[in-house]
């Protein structure tokens, strides 16, 4: 998810981190400022825009390796 600092990103964050809190959260940022709200607010990984495809590639590799099995309601 691209995030930005605005109350739609927050929210959506915050949506997502409260209905299943072991849910890894891949977040796109643009300063350590947002990189820091964003991780308060539910995100697990953050990258830093400009994000190439193999930095993106090899974060969700990094993410499914570290990701607890999520059981289908």
């Amino acid at each position: 998810m691209a995030f930005n600092e605005d109350c739609r990103g927050i929210t959506l964050l915050n949506a997502i981190h409260g209905c299943c809190e072991q849910l890894p959260t891949l977040v796109v940022v643009d300063s350590e400022q947002t990189k820091a709200l964003a991780c308060a607010n539910g995100a697990r990984f953050c990258l830093r825009k400009p994000v190439s495809p193999g930095e993106l590639a090899n974060a969700i590799a990094d993410l499914e390796s570290a990701a607890p099995q999520l059981a289908v309601a």
